[in-house]
């Protein structure tokens, strides 16, 4: 029989190595919308300048949401793991005195599993 064992810092580290990109998502959507103004702005053409300009208003809320996302998705997966191990030290005190005195040693979050 296999168990399912809290190993919280593969999930904890994933957290922040996507907390780490939200800078980028932040700079692409800085200059994405930057080119399109310089588009606008290099423009010969009023219809074609008008549209470059209107196409950067339009997009650059979505664009800078990507952004925001990708910080909150870090800080909820940052959440999940700290519940997680909130949980497996509140299981460590439910359990018989003997129990209590390895919860430092091992995970108490655990069930069989079947694997087969």
């Amino acid at each position: 029989m296999s168990y399912v064992e809290l190993n919280p810092e593969p999930a904890a580290g994933a957290a922040r190595a996507t907390a780490d990109t939200q800078p980028v998502w932040d700079g692409w959507a800085s200059g994405s919308v930057s080119a399109l103004h310089d588009a606008a702005a290099e423009s010969r053409e009023s219809i074609v300048t008008a549209a470059f300009g209107s196409y950067a208003d339009e997009i650059s809320p979505k664009l800078r949401s990507i952004a925001h996302q990708v910080g909150r998705q870090a800080a909820n997966l940052a959440t999940a793991v700290d519940t997680a191990v909130d949980s497996d030290i509140d299981a460590g005190a439910g359990q018989q005195p003997a129990q209590q005195t390895t919860s430092d040693m091992q995970t108490m979050v655990n069930r069989p599993i079947n694997v087969g």
